[in-house]
C-alpha cells in the first residue's frame, strides 16, 4: 500500500497500529481524534505527503523528521504541537508546503523564517506519489466495474458467488417447470421438485454451450452420477469421499 486517506472519521487513539505500513508515500488522517505523539511516523521513510491537521497530537516535532527525505507536503495544524521547529521543516526546501498553524507561541515565532503556503483544497498535488496512489485505485475500480458487468450477464454464477445458490435454484426450477407438459384437464401442474445439490453444482460448472468448464469438473460430475446410480438414488454412499473442488 502506497496511499492511505481516512479523513473526518472520528478515529481515536495513537497511530502505532499503522506501523506496518512502512511504504506509504501519501497519508491523510486530518479531522480525526488521533492523539499521543507523531514519533511512529518516523518509520515511514517513503512519505511525501502527510496531512494530520485537526487532531489531538501533543508532542514536539521530532528532530529525526529529517530522516523523511522525500517529504514534500506537511500539515500538522490545529494540534497541540509545541517546541521549536526542526530545521528541515523551517526551511522552504525540500518542503513545498508546511502548514504549522498552532496557538503555541514558540512555533508561531519561528514561522517568520518559514516559507508557508496553503495547499488548495480542490487541487491535489501532481507528482509520482499521486500517480502511484491513483493508478492502483483506477485499476481496482476498472476491475470491479468489469466484474460487476460480467456478474450481471452471468447465467451460471458460481455457487460461492453472492446469491449464486438462489440464482441457480431459480434457473433450474424454471427449466423444470418449462419442461412439464400442460395438463389436459386444465388443472395447474404440480410444482417441480427442488434441485439437488449435484444439479446446482453441475450447472455452476457448465458453459452456455452445454460443455463443462474443465475436464476435472466433467470427471467429478460423472463420478458423482456413478455413485448416485450405484446406490439406487442415494446421493453419495456412506464413507465415500469425492473431491469436488473443480
Amino acid at each position: 500500500m502506497v496511499g492511505l486517506s481516512l479523513p473526518s472519521l472520528n478515529f481515536r487513539g495513537p497511530i502505532d497500529s499503522l506501523s506496518p505500513l512502512v511504504y506509504l508515500c501519501f497519508l491523510d488522517l486530518h479531522e480525526n481524534r488521533l492523539n499521543d505523539t507523531v514519533y511512529p511516523l518516523l518509520n515511514y521513510i517513503a512519505l511525501e505527503f502527510l496531512y494530520l491537521s485537526h487532531n489531538d497530537f501533543f508532542s514536539e516535532i521530532p528532530q529525526q523528521i529529517s530522516s523523511l527525505r522525500l517529504l514534500l507536503h506537511l500539515d500538522i495544524s490545529d494540534n497541540s504541537i509545541y517546541g521549536p521547529i526542526p530545521n528541515q521543516v523551517a526551511k522552504p526546501t525540500p518542503l513545498h508546503c508546511n502548514a504549522l498553524d498552532t496557538p503555541t507561541r514558540t512555533l508561531v515565532a519561528t514561522l517568520t523564517t518559514t516559507k508557508t503556503r496553503t495547499l488548495p483544497a480542490n487541487q491535489p498535488p501532481t507528482n509520482r506519489c499521486q500517480r502511484s496512489q491513483q493508478q492502483p485505485l483506477q485499476t481496482a475500480l476498472a476491475i470491479r466495474s468489469k466484474a460487476q458487468g460480467t456478474s450481471a450477464k452471468n447465467k451460471n454464477p458460481h455457487l460461492l458467488s453472492r446469491g449464486g445458490y438462489s440464482k441457480l435454484e431459480e434457473k433450474i426450477l424454471k427449466q423444470k417447470a418449462d419442461a412439464i407438459p400442460p395438463s389436459q384437464s386444465g388443472s395447474p401442474p404440480h410444482p417441480p421438485s427442488p434441485p439437488s445439490r449435484h444439479e446446482k453444482w453441475k450447472l455452476a460448472r457448465m458453459r452456455p454451450s452445454g460443455t463443462y468448464s474443465s475436464d476435472t469438473a466433467r470427471e467429478i460430475s460423472e463420478k458423482i452420477v456413478s455413485y448416485h446410480l450405484d446406490n439406487r438414488g442415494i446421493f453419495l454412499s456412506l464413507y465415500t469421499t469425492v473431491r469436488t473442488a473443480a
